[in-house]
């Protein structure tokens, strides 16, 4: 599942100097393993990811659940289509920011521009 986009953030990702997390999988304060479809860090932060063809609801509070138990800000990625209305409105509550694909590659190319300034 969206193999090809994974590999895409993980070569921009490295390329911005961070390390990606294999598997992407953390231990939240309640003990619960989390896992994101994409996990980076830079020694100092950690940039959590979840990937989504279309972002509804569930997808937003699955994502929120992880955010609070871990304490890391998660970034949702939505591939294909809109999210939905419930989950636009759930995301600005949240303080959860829903990515499209380009935007996903804009970040990591400020982290590049930050890097080498």
């Amino acid at each position: 599942m969206m193999e090809l986009e994974r590999l895409m953030v993980k070569v921009a990702a490295t390329r911005a100097g961070l390390q990606v997390v294999e598997p992407p999988i953390l231990v939240g304060r309640s003990g619960a393993l989390h896992t994101f479809s994409f996990l980076a860090t830079d020694g100092f932060q950690s940039f959590a990811f979840d990937f989504y063809d279309r972002v509804g609801e569930v997808d937003l509070l699955s994502s929120y659940v992880k955010m609070m138990d871990t304490g890391l800000v998660v970034h949702i990625v939505c591939f294909h289509g809109n999210p939905s209305v419930e989950a636009e409105g759930g995301a600005k509550e949240y303080r959860i920011r829903i990515l499209r694909p380009g935007e996903l590659a804009k970040f990591f190319e400020k982290r590049v521009a930050v890097a080498s300034a």
